[in-house]
C-alpha cells in the first residue's frame, strides 16, 4: 500500500500517478495489438515490424508504469539500469539489437507485469 498525501502537499508525481491509472495499463495492454493488427490489416507494416513494433510498445508501457506507479527506490533503478544497458551492450559487443529487444521484454514482463502488477493498488468499491 502506498502513501499519498493529499491536498496541497501532493507531488508532481503523486499528481501524475493519480492521473495515469493502472486501468489505462490494461486499456494499452489490450488495445496495442488491435492496433497492429490493423496496421498489418490496411499495408501499413508487415505482420513480423508489427510484432516488434507489439513487443516494444507493451514493454515501454510496462516500464513507464512500473516507474511512475513505483514506490521502491531499487526497483526503479533497476528499471532504468535495464533500458540504459541496451545501448551500451550492443555497442561493447554483449548481443544484438533484437537479443536485446527480446532480453528486455522478458525482463518487462517479469518485473513489469508481474512485481509491479503485484503491488499495484486495486480500486476500492
Amino acid at each position: 500500500m502506498t502513501h499519498r498525501l493529499e491536498g496541497p502537499t501532493m507531488t508532481v508525481l503523486d499528481k501524475i500517478r493519480d492521473a495515469i491509472s493502472p486501468d489505462l495499463r490494461g486499456y494499452l495492454h489490450g488495445i496495442t495489438p488491435v492496433l497492429m493488427t490493423a496496421l498489418v490489416a490496411f499495408g501499413a507494416t508487415t505482420d513480423t515490424v508489427a510484432a516488434l513494433i507489439a513487443g516494444a510498445a507493451i514493454a515501454c508501457i510496462d516500464l513507464l508504469f512500473a516507474l511512475i506507479h513505483s514506490t521502491n527506490a531499487w526497483r526503479s533503478a533497476l528499471y532504468g539500469f535495464g533500458a540504459a544497458m541496451q545501448p551500451i551492450g550492443i555497442a561493447i559487443g554483449w548481443g544484438t539489437d533484437t537479443q536485446w529487444v527480446a532480453a528486455l521484454a522478458v525482463a518487462s514482463a517479469l518485473l513489469g507485469s508481474g512485481i509491479a502488477a503485484g503491488k499495484t493498488p486495486a480500486f476500492k468499491v
